[in-house]
């Protein structure tokens, strides 16, 4: 009898929506849950969007609103389209829509739900944004678009919670879990200045900066004059004594210097000679010099992924040269004259220099290995090369190249890291990640592969702007 009445209300439920499977349809199959795409990728074409899959599928298409990938780690995990209905006109003459909203889809296409707002960010389990009609920032819950709190100002990670703050930037807020509810409130006497390590916030009391964990207990007392992110574990303060690297959760002291910490390393770190000029130089943890040359602008490059700078580059000599120098001081290559180097692996670099009496630039492959520079082919007028970025930064391995040709159109190449032609000849690129690349060429526009195959491809022959 149980099971009659169980039967009948599954056969009254399917029967209230016609698009329902029957009531005996097998579950989905292991296979096919296991095909939902991993990834997607934008294709824009004017007022036309579209999302495909790894797979080259097209999982969403809309031509009524902006769509946007929804990223978490790199991944895709949903779509966002924003729209909007209807015109207003401000006392200046400036139009804007009369109300907006983002539809939410999941990664294959199906919607989810509606949040009135006219853009949305995703932070791990929320997403938030501007409610134009009301005024104000919105925080809701990612998995059911539920509104989990009004009025915010300040909103960003801190470890695995959200920190939300509302009524200033600085007032003090509260740490909401994975579900939005609150873990932990920062007390009423502090105000915050954001976030460091990505674990910790920074709190002031009295003027006097410190660090608080998501769980409310501080892990730095609100003693320092000045409080700025570092590395290795280390945030840099600054007491009466100067400054230090502090490692966070053991309170152990790192290193000292008199003047700023830019950039602590194992063994060595980067500190201020004169901070007003930018100057710095690389010292040993003792403070022992560990090169000659004061420089400027140092960058910092991480080409082994590993958390971990293995390469600077930076400017010498008041601007005129530059040098790329290892951790340890060791000089990989230096010039005589001041260029910009953009280290791209462990092996290669790219030098530009500006000639501006001839408003042109010049560009060389360095090889850091061998020390030695090979000019770069100028295939366009006014020819630029440029790494690629992804949301993890430089993109290893590629390289772009563009310029006008001889008929006066903008076109891009793709080189691969020793400096080989991948693709040539792209109209209107733009990079979408993973090698995935969006452009035309010739009559066929879609998201190309470095391998020279499209991931999605389609006819642009009756487009009037092709050229």
């Amino acid at each position: 009898m149980r099971f009659f009445f169980l039967l009948l209300a599954l056969l009254c439920m399917t029967g209230c929506s016609p698009d329902a499977p029957p009531v005996d349809a097998p579950p989905p199959a292991a296979e096919e849950e296991a095909a939902v795409p991993q990834d997607l990728y934008l294709y824009m074409d004017g007022s036309r969007y579209l999302a495909i899959d790894q797979d080259g599928n097209i999982v969403l298409e809309t031509t009524d609103g902006q769509m946007a990938i929804l990223r978490t780690a790199g991944i895709a995990s949903g779509i966002a389209v924003q729209r909007s209905e209807g015109v207003k006109t401000d006392g200046y003459g400036w139009t804007t829509p009369e109300k907006t909203w983002c539809d939410i889809y999941s990664v294959t296409g199906a919607y989810e739900y509606s949040v009135p707002l006219n853009y949305v960010n995703l932070l791990d389990n929320f997403l938030s944004g501007y409610d134009m009609e009301a005024e104000t920032s919105k925080l809701y819950r990612r998995s059911d678009g539920e509104l989990i709190m009004d009025g915010i100002h300040a909103c960003y990670a801190v470890g695995d919670y959200i920190y939300v703050n509302q009524n200033d930037w600085s007032a003090p807020g509260m740490f909401l879990d994975s579900r939005g509810e609150i873990a932990a409130r920062v007390p009423e006497d502090c105000t915050t200045a954001g976030s460091v390590l990505d674990q910790y916030l920074i709190v002031v009391r009295d003027g006097l900066t410190g660090l608080m964990r998501p769980d409310g207990t501080m892990a730095l007392p609100c003693i320092y004059q000045e409080l700025r992110t570092g590395q290795l574990g280390c945030v840099c303060v600054r007491d009466e004594n100067g400054w230090h690297a502090v490692d966070v959760e053991t309170g152990a002291v790192r290193f000292s210097s008199p003047t700023f910490i830019q950039y602590l390393l194992p063994e060595a770190a980067i500190v201020a000679v004169d901070q007003e000029k930018n100057a710095y130089r690389l010292v040993a943890l003792d403070g022992t010099p560990l090169m000659e040359q004061t420089f400027s602008w140092p960058s910092v490059y991480d080409v082994e992924n590993d958390g971990q700078a293995e390469l600077f580059s930076a400017s010498i000599n008041d601007y005129t040269g530059t040098v790329v120098f290892k951790p340890d001081g060791t000089v990989v290559y230096e010039t005589a004259d001041d260029c910009y180097v953009t280290v791209l692996s462990g092996e290669t670099a790219l030098i530009s220099r500006y000639f501006s009496d001839e408003n042109r630039n010049l560009w060389t492959w360095l090889d850091l290995q061998q020390g030695t520079e090979t000019p770069l082919p100028s295939v366009y007028e006014n020819t630029y090369y440029n790494p690629l970025y992804s949301e993890a930064g430089i993109e290893q391995g590629l390289l772009s190249r563009g310029g006008t040709n001889e008929l006066g159109w903008y076109r891009t190449d793709i080189l691969d890291a020793d400096g080989n032609v991948l693709l040539e000849g792209l109209q209107d690129m733009i990079y979408r990640g993973n090698g995935i690349f969006q452009c035309r060429r010739g009559f066929t526009s879609g998201l190309l592969k470095p391998d020279g195959t499209w991931l999605y491809e389609e006819s642009c022959f009756s487009s009037l702007n092709d050229n």
